[in-house]
């Protein structure tokens, strides 16, 4: 084995054979430069054509709440679940009507209740023309909801009542 110094010793004595660099410069004439530039250039220019026509075809853009909404089963269950929606509404109506005998606070609560139907009618119908929004079915959902919550709120406030008049009522001897 030759030790280390030795061989960056030799690489750095070696020299390029003689004629090498005479063959390296003819090689460079014989071949103009500006040839390898015109094929480069027409490899731009094609990329430069192909990268505008890409930004600047018109594409098809998709709607943005383009749902298609219109599955039977869906429609059916939406129309089961507003159905029963509404029995729980009436029941609860009823149920109010049945604890209280004030007509005035009946004919208020009455009044709101109408309010809240004539926008549900509203939400159906625009709902029935554009059936692929759901904006409107939420709104629907959300009317719906908040009926039955009002109810159920209005029903415990007159039993919270109810007991409390009933417990000041009661006589101790």
């Amino acid at each position: 084995m030759k030790p280390i110094r030795d061989l960056f010793q030799e690489t750095e004595q070696k020299t390029p054979p003689l004629g090498h660099r005479q063959k390296m410069q003819s090689k460079l004439k014989v071949r103009p430069r500006w040839v390898s530039y015109k094929y480069q250039m027409l490899a731009a220019c094609i990329a430069a054509i192909v990268g505008l026509f890409l930004v600047f075809t018109p594409r098809e853009i998709p709607p943005e709440n383009n749902f298609a909404i219109q599955d039977t089963q869906f429609l059916e269950e939406f129309e089961a679940i507003e159905h029963t929606v509404m029995l729980q509404i009436d029941a609860e109506w009823e149920q109010l009507q049945s604890q209280t005998k004030d007509t005035a606070l009946l004919g208020v609560y009455e009044e709101k209740l109408h309010t809240l139907q004539q926008q549900y009618l509203l939400l159906e119908t625009a709902y029935r023309q554009s059936p692929n929004d759901i904006a409107t079915l939420e709104s629907l959902i959300q009317n719906l909801q908040l009926r039955l919550q009002a109810l159920k709120q209005i029903n415990q406030q007159l039993q919270q009542l109810q007991s409390k008049n009933i417990q000041h009522e009661t006589i101790y001897l």
